[in-house]
């Protein structure tokens, strides 16, 4: 049996503030197969970047991480020494705001020569045509200008396939894009989704991708986990998902997108706002909020559940 190259058991992530300690994850469980993109998906605050970072060890120190189990093809990631090896080595990150990651004070093709050396050790020739083949590999027409460019000389999209040029310049197996394509106009968006397609399907790369946006998640995405105050509330086919839903927060998620003749008529809500992460949540997180709540909602704690093949849901109506 192949072992999946991510595998997340019990993750916890808290932060400590002058409230009291804010719980941002909570006992959350992930498996990522090789060679898929998986979506994690949720409204802003539920947990999707610190659950990236925590993966990343870019957690600050006043947060505290731990789990059952992280690890990358089987290297434990809780150990700082084997993350140190791994970290851009085998797994990489892209964020949204592609101008703030860049450093504009360097040239394009000076900062993928860093990321080269550092992890291939490369000499200076070979460095250059590694450069000039991973900007090509992005769609970057002319590599050996954009080489010479600093950040500010290119646009948006270029920027952001830049940035994953960097990501990919040591031949990482698992990359995180974190709301890749946030801060670009629709059809730049369209763009780069494809190319991270076409990247997975060329090079076997896995992609862990962060996200709000469904539509998005269904372009892209072959299964799906939808977060709710840092748990998983509902993970499935990105097909499945949408098809039938079983969560009572992914029903809400999905009756507020826009649909055909919606055009001037009031969307759906979901009532409520997200807890604050300061006090514990003895039951399920969604209760306040939810249209079909029970009793033991309230009290019980609810672990995932299978209700179908690839398809589980932590929710006491199932």
């Amino acid at each position: 049996m192949t072992l999946p190259l991510l595998e997340i058991r019990g993750l916890r992530v808290s932060f400590s503030t002058p409230a009291g300690v804010f719980r941002a994850v909570n006992d959350l469980d992930l498996t990522l197969e090789r060679g898929e993109i998986f979506g994690l998906v949720g409204e802003t605050g539920c947990g999707k970047t610190v659950t990236a970072l925590a993966l990343m060890g870019l957690i600050p120190p006043t947060g505290r991480v731990a789990a059952s189990r992280l690890s990358l093809d089987g290297v434990d990631l809780l150990s700082p020494r084997n993350l140190s090896k791994v970290r851009g080595r085998r797994m990489a990150m892209i964020f949204q705001d592609p101008a703030a990651s860049l450093n504009p004070t360097f040239t394009i093709g000076q900062q993928l020569s860093h990321v080269i050396r550092h992890h291939l050790r490369l000499d200076s020739a070979s460095t250059r045509r590694r450069a000039i083949e991973l900007l090509n590999d992005v769609g970057l027409a002319e590599p050996k200008a954009i080489l010479r460019a600093y950040p500010h000389q290119l646009s948006g999209g270029m920027q952001q396939r830049a940035m994953i040029a960097l990501a990919l310049a040591s031949g990482a197996d698992l990359l995180i894009a974190d709301e890749p394509t946030t801060a670009l106009d629709v059809t730049i968006q369209a763009q780069i989704l494809r190319l991270l397609k076409s990247l997975r399907d060329r090079h076997g790369l896995t992609i862990l991708l962060i996200t709000h946006d469904l539509g998005v998640v269904a372009q892209t995405c072959d299964r799906v986990a939808v977060l709710y105050a840092g748990c998983v509330a509902e993970t499935a086919l990105t097909a499945q998902l949408f098809r039938a839903p079983k969560h009572p927060y992914t029903h809400g998620l999905l009756g507020a997108l826009p649909r055909p003749g919606s055009r001037g008529k009031l969307l759906s809500a979901i009532e409520g706002s997200v807890p604050s992460g300061i006090s514990a949540t003895a039951g399920c997180p969604f209760a306040a909020r939810c249209p079909s709540v029970m009793n033991r909602c309230k009290t019980e704690p609810l672990p995932l559940k299978s209700v179908a093949d690839a398809h589980a849901v932590a929710c006491h109506l199932y």
